[in-house]
């Protein structure tokens, strides 16, 4: 009766530890697939992080590409405006030129005409077109 008292906690202790592995197996599978989930999950969150930084990094390179250009665009108007601003400068300096040539010229006729009329000689011909040479004539 003590052996099969015995064998009866055995096969007891022995049901009770394969009911404890098929509860380990079980809870196993569930943690397996818990971690399959959350690393599927994982990944679609890295995926789709991954896809909004590289669309990020593209507006980016797109927003810095335009300023470039909008710079380039710029600078290259600012050249030429001066290049315009240099001619006009220089153009005003012609004209300038012209108009202190065409003031020298008009006091000369107006001295020899002075002169002229009035019978002057050549000393007082010279004060005369120094006079001349100091005032302006608009």
């Amino acid at each position: 009766a003590a052996f099969t008292r015995r064998v009866s906690e055995l096969a007891d202790q022995r049901d009770a530890a394969a009911n404890e592995r098929d509860d380990a197996v079980r809870a196993r599978g569930i943690a397996e697939a818990a971690l399959a989930d959350a690393r599927e999950g994982f990944s679609e969150r890295f995926m789709e992080a991954r896809r909004t930084s590289e669309t990020t990094i593209a507006s980016l390179r797109s927003a810095v590409a335009a300023g470039v250009v909008a710079f380039t665009a710029a600078a290259r108007e600012r050249d030429e405006l001066v290049r315009e601003l240099e001619q006009a400068t220089a153009g005003l300096a012609k004209a300038e030129n012209r108009r202190d040539a065409a003031l020298r010229t008009i006091r000369g006729h107006v001295v020899d005409r002075v002169v002229v009329a009035f019978g002057l000689g050549a000393k007082l011909k010279k004060r005369l077109a120094l006079c001349f040479g100091r005032w302006k004539l608009e």
